[in-house]
């Protein structure tokens, strides 16, 4: 089935997904941009991913992985592999670490499709579940309203001063602070020795974008940061 977003919502397609307990996948896609895909699998949300998108090179991304972790991504991105490969790349990182990468992948992936109000959508419905990219175990009801809750806080957040393109770097104070590489609070600090927009930061640290504006305006408050424009 093929339509318009400005008929059908994508979270109207996956409460029917979820209602009929279906198995199928959903792509959403507005203009030439990136097409996303949303996986189902008996009415719950499988997994999700996207044209052009590659898990491996997400992944690498991040700044902080051990040179160990990086050899084994780039020997899984060698291999060719491009499906089912959550589940092994969540072994190279801590839970912790993994669901915050889970959780910015939805943020980049599902959220704003979610709440486009124009675009186009083609859903799919399958026997057998197809493997995602990204595995995600959550209620099409969980996903709808955590995306909400995502663009009222990144509202509110861009009105204060912290939009994702707002630029940060550290203060003369952080130059003399001893970072404890364990505290969460400060794992930011490394990674701004020079200018770097919120949506830079959150790819390089492996964080929700909400997540490192949190973080940012913590240290901000502790004079650790500072605008950089």
């Amino acid at each position: 089935m093929r339509g318009t977003l400005d008929e059908f919502s994508l979270g109207d397609i996956l409460q029917l997904y979820q209602i009929s307990g279906r198995t199928g996948m959903v792509r959403t896609w507005r203009g030439d941009s990136l097409t996303h895909i949303i996986y189902v699998d008996r009415g719950r949300i499988s997994g999700a991913g996207a044209d052009q998108w590659n898990l491996i090179e997400e992944l690498q991304r991040i700044e902080w992985l051990s040179d160990e972790v990086r050899a084994q991504l780039q020997y899984m991105d060698e291999d060719g592999g491009t499906t089912g490969l959550s589940m092994i790349a969540r072994a190279l990182l801590s839970q912790h670490a993994w669901d915050c990468f889970t959780e910015r992948q939805l943020e980049c992936l599902v959220y704003p499709a979610l709440i486009w109000g124009s675009g186009d959508f083609e859903a799919i419905v399958s026997e057998v579940p197809r493997v995602a990219p990204l595995r995600v175990n959550q209620s099409p009801q969980q996903l709808v309203l955590s995306a909400a809750r995502w663009e009222e806080e990144m509202r509110s957040a861009e009105l204060a001063g912290y939009a994702s393109h707002s630029r940060w770097v550290r203060s003369s104070l952080a130059e003399r602070f001893s970072v404890d590489p364990l505290d969460e609070n400060h794992q930011l600090l490394p990674l701004m020795a020079s200018p770097r927009s919120i949506e830079a930061l959150a790819a390089a640290a492996g964080l929700s974008t909400l997540r490192v504006i949190d973080q940012i305006r913590q240290l901000v408050d502790a004079g650790l940061v500072q605008p950089a424009d």
